[in-house]
Parts: C-alpha cells; structure tokens; sequence
C-alpha cells in the first residue's frame, strides 16, 4: 500500500488532465472524490498524505516541485 503526497498526487493529477485534453477538478473536488471511494488522508510533520496511493509515473515531477511553466 503506497503513500502519496496530496500536493504531489493532485499536481500529477492536474498534468496528466491537462496532457490528455480533460479540464482538472480542484484540488478540494479531487480529495471528495478519493474520500468517497474509501481513500483516506493523513498528515505527516508538514504535508498531508493520502494512504493507499502511490505515484509510479515520474514524468511530471518538476510541476509537481513548481518548476515547470504550467
């Protein structure tokens, strides 16, 4: 069971809609989403995780870290 970082999750989330031509849901609508279907979220120090998640798919990482132009 993977772990993911809920910035990380939702900015790869957000590449991934806009690379395959779908508008992204907010960041809040995309938790609801994953809360309705049994994923839960934790925080760990400073960042929230989601449990049960986990990134495989590195090719967004820069805009996941802020330093792509999207």
């Amino acid at each position: 069971h993977g772990e993911a970082a809920t910035g990380d999750l939702y900015a790869n989330y957000r590449t991934w809609s806009l690379d395959t031509g779908l508008k992204p849901a907010s960041s809040a609508s995309l938790g609801r989403r994953l809360n309705e279907r049994g994923y839960v979220q934790r925080k760990s120090s400073s960042k929230r995780i989601w449990c049960g998640l986990s990134l495989t798919d590195s090719r967004h990482e820069d805009y996941a870290r802020g330093k792509a132009g999207y």
